[in-house]
């Protein structure tokens, strides 16, 4: 059964996959994403590159799209129970039309910041080592 379930990973992992592609726009492009060590300040800097086909039946209205994104993101602590997050991405979108032609535009994007506050963090709330920790 462990074997079978590896192949079904492996030739699933290889496979072209289908997606909206009004998803990489409608949060500017924005990813929270799993940041780990959720207790400790960080900075860093980000790339996701986003290639659609619009309408590929269509010879009228297919379009090939591209969005670039570099992103500069962090979190900090400015007091022990809140948490920000800042993302501040610079944007590159360049649409291929059937004739030929393209539109590109660049510039920066939305930037966003996130304040949480922590009702609960066993982590932050005791010097004690837990085996899992709790945040809320």
């Amino acid at each position: 059964m462990k074997k079978l379930l590896i192949i079904a990973l492996v030739l699933t992992s290889f496979t072209r996959s289908r997606a909206c592609d009004v998803c990489g726009c409608a949060n500017s492009g924005s990813y929270f994403g799993l940041m780990p060590q959720s207790h400790k300040s960080m900075l860093g800097l980000r790339y996701s590159n986003l290639n659609f086909e619009t309408h590929p039946g269509s010879g009228y209205f297919r379009t090939n799209e591209q969005f670039r994104i570099t992103e500069l993101y962090g979190r900090f602590y400015p007091a022990k129970r809140v948490q920000v997050m800042a993302f501040l991405p610079y944007r590159v979108d360049q649409q291929l039309l059937v004739d030929g032609s393209t539109k590109k535009q660049q510039g920066w994007g939305d930037a966003t910041v996130l304040v949480n506050y922590n009702v609960l963090n066993t982590f932050m709330d005791s010097d004690e080592s837990h085996r899992i920790n709790h945040s809320l």
